[in-house]
């Protein structure tokens, strides 16, 4: 394991405790000091400004959500068909990830959006896991089922 690390910024070797650890379980590049001091200086050029609060901000976003929804219309049925019924409450979200048994907050994932109620229910990291990995790896929501009604073929029933 290391235990020291070179700041490209400062040019100094310092203990890995002088680092930030990310998100991915890396160390950052530029050491803490290094960090706050370009940080400060970010935001005094105001490149670290509040976006989400500004009424330009939001009708950029607000525009690319309405082409998303036009360049993608089976996408945001598939999404609206699961959304109006957990609203209902005709479908109850499980508390638990089908892929990983995690317990949580899980996500509608859909294989097929010309199935909209076809949804494997899965954690954020399986979720994004599901988006990176090629099309044949994939775990398709009814493959289970099919898995299942093909042993019973096979036994005769």
């Amino acid at each position: 394991m290391q235990t020291e690390k070179r700041c490209p910024h400062c040019g100094i070797t310092k203990p890995v405790s002088s680092f930030y650890m990310m998100k991915n379980g890396n160390l950052d590049s530029w050491c803490k000091q290094c960090q706050s001091k370009r940080g400060a200086k970010d935001w005094s050029n105001g490149l670290l400004t509040r976006r989400k609060t500004s009424d330009e901000a939001r009708a950029f976003w607000r525009e690319a959500q309405k082409r998303h929804r036009k360049k993608y219309p089976e996408k945001n049925r598939a999404r609206q068909a699961i959304s109006q019924r957990i609203l209902r409450g005709k479908i109850i979200p499980p508390d638990r990830c089908q892929r990983c048994q995690a317990i949580g907050k899980v996500v509608a994932h859909h294989a097929d959006y010309s199935k909209p109620l076809d949804v494997i229910w899965l954690c954020r990291p399986c979720h994004r896991k599901e988006h990176r990995t090629k099309p044949l790896e994939r775990m398709s929501c009814s493959s289970g089922v099919r898995a299942f009604t093909a042993g019973l073929s096979e036994r005769g029933l």
